[in-house]
């Protein structure tokens, strides 16, 4: 394997609020054979830096500013002083996520009556870095440093790992979550850590990487895992078919919240004022306890703040300390008003705070001039419930070229529009030229549109309009892969792709969540009578290899498809640039397909 070098995210491309969610991922396919008896450590471990890159891409995805540590450069010096700058940055709020491919050893705990000696079984388990093998009792020291209200979650894909994060004196359970009962009194942040095995175990490798790694990944699954890391940690005991036994445990005075989180979620603002003992009183208005919080109880508040001049803002408090911390019903009410005003997905909206909702909540209050407040105030709530949703981002939709018409037929088919100006609207109008005129629609020709749609000062533009097809061609309609038909997409609006790579060709949006397609059974290249089907069916925005205008050739089995290489390029440009892909690793954008024998 080749040896990557060290690769730091800069919090400036993070996807989390800067400097919220750091991760140190170290993988090591071999060792300094100085430092082990000349041992070198390469056999078992050839996939370990696969295994690190993948968790990079998973962990940046989240929004995690990542520091990368592979063989020569996972010293023991380099990754105490990583593991050491991570306790002194952490504060409440913040989130540490340490992952580990590579050997795992086991040493002999300290004698009885040492600094060091905790083991009932009598032996220290460890991670062998490039120069020399890392204790848990070490690690521990580390853990203790991390403050009240931050969170670090583990991972650790090496032999004898199952308490490899500290020193624990009792048996361990194979599936559920073991409550570490005998912490260390000095721990005040919450730990959550999943095992590749148990203690007396191994892990097993492969040359593409660990196979507990391998599992982690597939069973995320980029993020459509629907569940918690509880029953997360169940999936991978149940997927892996290698006989280890993959094991967590909470560690920390109140890590028992840690394990009915999502998967790999940094901690929100809500959450770490609840680990802080926030409180849920204003005291400017009088200390009363809001129960149940709802935009309009927020809004009131600015009728009843002092009329001394002082800023409203000062007499209110933030989304995190007004609220039950992480009410799922209050952010879900921010989250649909966002979308109102035309900021927010609404496919996105599922009351769970994260980098989006940050993005859309930081930019409204931009335009509301409340920047000033924290979190969402008494202003920003009446901003929020302003009855004229155009307000702060307006939208005209007169005039007679092909992008006005086209949002006239968004709007008269209910169809949601973003007006951010940094933002785009992805839209394929079936049968319509790029000169705006209408077409037969015949099959099998590049006779559709794919056209990028911003909104600028109230008026919406064509950022980039391309020639291309929303139909499989001739070639899979008669050879369809699959036995019901070829898979048509239905008319209709989406929340369901994310930047990804096509059968392994070329960067794409990739399809990521459902979408419903008529099948063409009857091979009649029309949707009328057809069987409809929804589920994930690869249904992916590529290009569509330099075919002619005339054939689409096999470039298309039902995917949404831009007819030209160079113009898919500058598709996925601006698309990677959208403000909302820049804020949220792994954004999935919204795509609308529509008849263009409707336009006006």
């Amino acid at each position: 394997m080749t040896t990557r070098r060290t690769h730091r995210k800069t919090a400036a491309n993070s996807a989390a609020s800067p400097n919220t969610a750091r991760a140190l991922v170290v993988g090591l396919t071999q060792v300094d054979p100085n430092a082990y008896g000349s041992w070198d450590g390469r056999s078992g471990c050839w996939g370990c830096d696969d295994d690190a890159e993948k968790m990079r891409s998973l962990l940046e995805r989240e929004g995690y500013e990542v520091t990368m540590l592979i063989d020569a450069k996972a010293t023991l010096a380099a990754v105490r002083n990583e593991l050491k700058a991570a306790a002194a940055w952490a504060e409440a709020g913040h989130t540490f996520f340490f992952y580990y491919s590579g050997h795992g050893d086991r040493m002999e705990d300290q004698k009885k009556g040492t600094k060091g000696h905790d083991e009932a079984d009598g032996w220290d388990e460890t991670l062998c870095l490039y120069d020399g093998q890392l204790r848990d009792d070490v690690l521990n020291d580390t853990w203790v440093a991390f403050p009240k209200g931050s969170a670090i979650f583990i991972m650790s894909d090496c032999c004898h790992s199952g308490t490899n994060y500290r020193g624990l004196g009792r048996t361990k359970q194979a599936v559920d979550f073991v409550r570490d009962l005998n912490g260390d009194p000095r721990m005040k942040a919450s730990l959550l850590h999943i095992s590749g095995c148990r203690d007396e175990e191994v892990s097993i490798g492969e040359e593409d990487g660990g196979a507990f790694t391998t599992v982690v990944v597939n069973t995320w699954d980029k993020g459509r895992f629907p569940g918690t890391w509880d029953t997360f940690h169940d999936a991978i005991a149940n997927a892996l078919t290698t006989g280890q036994r993959p094991q967590g445990n909470l560690y920390g005075p109140e890590s028992d919240a840690l394990a009915t989180r999502r998967p790999f979620e940094p901690l929100s603002a809500i959450q770490a004022v609840a680990a802080r003992g926030g409180t849920r009183k204003v005291s400017a208005v009088g200390n009363k306890d809001i129960p149940s919080l709802t935009l309009e109880s927020v809004a009131r508040l600015a009728t009843s703040a002092p009329r001394d001049g002082s800023s409203i803002s000062s007499a209110t408090s933030s989304l995190d300390e007004l609220g039950k911390p992480g009410s799922k019903e209050f952010i879900r009410e921010v989250q649909n008003r966002l979308c109102q005003h035309g900021l927010y997905d609404p496919g996105a909206i599922d009351g769970i705070p994260g980098p989006f909702t940050d993005w859309a909540l930081g930019e409204f209050k931009i335009m509301a001039r409340t920047h000033d407040e924290p979190g969402v105030g008494s202003r920003t709530a009446a901003a929020l419930l302003e009855t004229d949703l155009h307000k702060y981002f307006p939208l005209s939709d007169s005039g007679t070229d092909l992008t006005a018409r086209t949002i006239r037929l968004m709007k008269r088919l209910g169809h949601w529009i973003c007006r951010h100006p940094d933002c785009v609207n992805i839209v394929y109008l079936e049968g319509v030229n790029p000169d705006g005129t209408k077409n037969d629609d015949r099959p099998d020709v590049f006779n559709d549109l794919r056209m990028l749609i911003r909104v600028v000062r109230g008026k919406a533009v064509a950022e980039k309009v391309w020639e291309g097809t929303t139909e499989p061609g001739r070639h899979w309609t008669e050879k369809p892969m699959n036995p019901k038909g070829a898979a048509r997409i239905a008319f209709g609006q989406f929340y369901a792709w994310s930047v990804g790579i096509h059968n392994n060709s070329h960067e794409a949006l990739r399809q990521v969540e459902a979408v419903t397609v008529h099948r063409d059974l009857n091979k009649d290249y029309k949707r009328t009578g057809d069987k409809t089907e929804t589920g994930v069916f690869y249904i992916n925005q590529h290009w569509g290899y330099d075919m002619p205008v005339s054939s689409l050739g096999n470039s298309s089995a039902g995917c949404l498809v831009g007819r030209t290489k160079s113009g898919h390029r500058d598709f996925m440009a601006i698309i990677k640039a959208d403000a909302r892909a820049e804020a949220s690793r792994g954004y999935r954008f919204t795509t609308t397909i529509m008849d263009g024998s409707q336009l006006d």
